[in-house]
């Protein structure tokens, strides 16, 4: 009863046999089980939804009432009978309430892994926890040697430190409108940061959400509501979507200092393509050391990568006595 013979992949996703259920399906279907909240996890059109009650609201909040037919909340460490299966969701530390999936069948558990990242202190979402299984299917978004993140308390340091250096200078920050722009304003405030902080509408919204299920954002001001003020001691925060069409509004001549975080601005290249000031190399994945520690600890002895490159991967993972598979080459032949 292998994992491999219950489970299959077509064109919606990751399909489990025993339970008639997709997970993180890339269509519309019958019964879903949701990692989390971002687009490319958590589409609408579904006729069941199972995920926590926080990707609910947040799938509620991007979509409307009308998302699903029925949606079932289901909380971290719990677990739950969907045909032959038991699926218990353990927490991922990717945004809020995103989890990992250990799906168990005759004894055989396959642990799902969604997006997820290690360490940091994200204020924003509960912390990553292992999943034991006998098969581990992770994302790799960062699967290469080359990416080791830095401390992200750190890195938001640099940023409380430009707005302090350049206070008549407003700083625009780049950041993902679901849980990366939370991470940001969460951790800024933790650090004391007491300036201004102003967000797009996307953000605004979902702060909503977040402030519902307990997490302090403090004041944020809608985008709109932004004006210039010369004689502050203090920078103020604009977090916005990368590539908003945003009017500031500020006088001639005077340019906001532009900020952005991201695991990729790891690569130099990308952080001078960019035009950042002030680049931060914060991730809501796992780096290299990360994925290679979360593997370890699962203590599966077989490995399906998806969502980036094995083959760095696939050669660690000999020399640790692990067979790795890209997902699309385990049914294959």
């Amino acid at each position: 009863m292998h994992p491999r013979h219950w489970t299959q992949l077509d064109r919606n996703g990751l399909f489990v046999r025993p339970g008639k259920f997709y997970i993180d399906p890339d269509r519309a279907a019958p019964w879903a089980v949701i990692t989390h909240g971002h687009a490319d996890h958590a589409r609408r059109g579904h006729h069941t939804v199972v995920a926590t009650p926080e990707t609910l609201a947040i799938m509620q909040c991007r979509y409307g009432k009308n998302f699903c037919k029925n949606a079932i909340p289901l909380g971290i460490h719990e677990s739950m009978t969907i045909g032959d299966t038991t699926i218990t969701f353990y927490p991922a530390g990717h945004v809020l309430g995103s989890v990992q999936v250990q799906v168990e069948y005759h004894g055989q558990r396959l642990g799902v892994s969604g997006d997820y990242k290690r360490g940091g202190g994200d204020p924003s979402c509960a912390d990553f926890e292992p999943v034991p299984c006998e098969v581990f299917l992770t994302e790799a978004t960062f699967g290469y040697p080359l990416f080791v993140f830095p401390d992200p308390w750190s890195e938001l340091e640099k940023l409380a430190a430009s707005t302090r250096l350049f206070p008549e200078r407003p700083h625009l920050v780049a950041a993902y409108s679901l849980g990366k722009a939370q991470r940001l304003i969460a951790t800024l405030r933790k650090l004391g940061f007491e300036g201004k902080i102003y967000a797009h509408s996307t953000i605004i919204a979902l702060n909503t959400v977040y402030e519902h299920f307990g997490i302090e954002l403090g004041t944020v001001f809608p985008l709109e509501e932004f004006h210039y003020d010369h004689v502050s001691e203090i920078a103020d925060v604009i977090v916005a979507p990368q590539g908003g069409n945003l009017k500031l509004n500020l006088p001639e001549g005077l340019v906001p200092v532009l900020s952005g975080a991201s695991g990729w601005n790891s690569v130099r290249k990308h952080a001078l393509s960019s035009r950042l000031e002030v680049p931060m190399v914060i991730s809501d994945h796992c780096d290299w050391l990360g994925l290679q520690q979360s593997i370890r600890e699962t203590e599966a002895k077989e490995v399906w990568v998806t969502h980036g490159p094995s083959e760095a991967l696939s050669l660690w993972g000999k020399s640790e006595g692990l067979q790795v598979l890209d997902l699309k080459e385990v049914w294959r032949g």
